[in-house]
């Protein structure tokens, strides 16, 4: 139990990160959520701050956008057919796609198919115009998205999103494979709005000052 009110407690701390984000102005409402490899827990991080922010009240998207290896659908129990791949290669519509969670507020794509070309889907103008739309309907909009050294869809994708969100899973992934992914995000003039680091050890000494 104890651990769960740490880690529960993290995700309120990532979710007023992501309110302060940006200026009175101008606010972010789409995010991607990435990491250099797989196995960091981006998709724990992703489906876990989007149902913060429903329990805020805010009225959150959550889109797996991972199109080669997407998993949310077995973190919330729902399904996979009929998800974002199938609005993007242009046989249905994005509210045919959107599935109800378990949690108000909270709403749901899945990859849906796996497709054959995912990096040029995801920089479609269907994947534009799903933005568009998910934007007008939604407060916060997190895609879930694929880990930038395991293919190329990610960096070339995030330069469409307001803040790409880094995990980082704590003495699991190296400074040679962090670097040249952030680069890479770099090269695409994609900046990094903050960098996750999921998988600490709170037995350490010194973790609930670092918290507090």
């Amino acid at each position: 139990r104890g651990q769960r009110c740490v880690f529960a407690e993290a995700c309120r701390n990532l979710r007023t990160s992501v309110f302060f984000m940006g200026d009175e102005h101008v606010k972010p409402s789409t995010f991607a959520v990435t990491s250099a490899v797989p196995s960091e827990g981006k998709s724990t991080v992703s489906a876990n701050l989007a149902v913060a922010l429903s329990f805020a009240h805010s009225k959150v998207l959550l889109v797996d956008a991972d199109l080669r290896r997407g998993r949310l659908h077995h973190l919330l129990k729902l399904n996979r057919e009929n998800g974002l791949s199938d609005v993007l290669n242009g046989s249905l519509t994005f509210d045919s796609v959107v599935q109800s969670s378990d949690y108000e507020h909270l709403d749901f794509v899945s990859i849906g198919g796996y497709p054959d070309h995912p990096a040029e889907l995801l920089l479609s103008e269907r994947m534009d115009a799903f933005i568009r739309e998910a934007k007008e309907r939604y407060d916060f909009v997190i895609f879930d998205t694929a880990p930038i050294l395991a293919t190329d869809d990610t960096s070339g994708f995030a330069g469409k999103m307001d803040a790409v969100l880094f995990t980082i899973r704590c003495a699991y992934a190296q400074v040679r494979q962090i670097k040249p992914a952030m680069a890479r995000l770099r090269e695409r003039n994609v900046d990094i709005s903050g960098l996750i680091l999921n998988y600490v050890d709170t037995t350490q000494p010194g973790y609930y000052y670092y918290q507090y």
